[in-house]
């Protein structure tokens, strides 16, 4: 029987991405409260990058899988934020900020997946 890959990293990087994405939740509330301009990209990115990681973070049993849905989550969101970010750069600050936002969640998707990668034993380190 082979033995489990240390899924510790995993799991902590998770948990941080989880408390971002909280974060954005957060702050695109006060938006909204505050009368302000909403946060549609960063909303939507913090959800799915969220939910995406919490699902990671529980995958130790199959780790390959958890790969693959790494990759999928970083893909769709670097699709999303991508087909968002023109109107979003020429819409002023509130645009700006809606995008810097979607692209630190974007980024720590990135390394959650190459982490979840290098666990998964499908990356050996050199």
């Amino acid at each position: 029987m082979a033995a489990k890959p240390d899924w510790t990293p995993v799991q902590t990087l998770a948990g941080h991405i989880s408390k971002l994405a909280l974060l954005v939740f957060a702050y695109a509330l006060l938006a909204m409260v505050a009368g302000l301009r909403p946060l549609p990209v960063a909303t939507a990115l913090a959800a799915a990058v969220g939910f995406g990681a919490a699902l990671i973070s529980q995958m130790r049993e199959r780790p390959m899988l958890a790969w693959l849905w790494a990759e999928l989550t970083t893909l769709v969101g670097a699709t999303f934020l991508l087909s968002k970010a023109g109107p979003l750069w020429r819409s002023g600050v509130g645009g700006v900020v809606d995008l810097l936002l979607g692209l630190l969640l974007l980024l720590t998707c990135i390394r959650l997946y190459r982490t979840t990668r290098r666990c998964a034993g499908a990356v050996r380190p050199t």
